[in-house]
C-alpha cells in the first residue's frame, strides 16, 4: 500500500537519488469529487511527510495537496525533488515535479 502512496526514486545501484514519487499508483477513483487522501508522518529516507490531497475536479476543475517535511532525527536533507501523479477519472494521469520546500501547496488545475 505503501508504494502506491509514496516511494522513493533510485540510482543504478538502488540508492536513494534525491526523489519522491507521490500518489504513483493511486487509482483514479480515488481523486474523484470530494475525495481526500491524508498521509500522516509517512517516513521516507529524506523525513517524515505528511500531506492532504484534496479533490474538486468538478467543482473548482482542481485537486489541491498540502504538504509539509519533517526531518528525521538522523537526516536532516531534503529530497531534491517530488514528482506527484494525479489520475483523475474518466481523464488521463496527469505528472508534477517540483522542488519541495518544508511545506507548501500545490494545485493542479483540471
Amino acid at each position: 500500500m505503501r508504494h502506491a502512496l509514496l516511494s522513493e526514486t533510485r540510482d543504478d545501484l538502488g540508492q536513494p537519488d534525491g526523489g519522491l514519487l507521490l500518489l504513483p499508483a493511486v487509482p483514479a477513483d480515488w481523486l474523484a469529487e470530494g475525495k481526500e487522501i491524508v498521509l500522516t508522518d509517512m517516513p521516507t529516507c529524506y523525513e517524515k511527510l505528511s500531506a492532504t490531497i484534496r479533490s474538486r475536479v468538478v467543482s473548482q476543475r482542481e485537486i489541491v495537496m498540502e504538504y509539509k517535511c519533517a526531518p528525521l532525527a538522523t537526516n536532516d536533507r531534503m529530497p531534491l525533488r517530488f514528482r506527484l501523479r494525479l489520475a483523475r477519472p474518466g481523464r488521463e494521469s496527469q505528472k508534477i515535479s517540483f522542488v519541495p520546500l518544508a511545506s507548501g501547496v500545490i494545485r493542479a488545475q483540471s
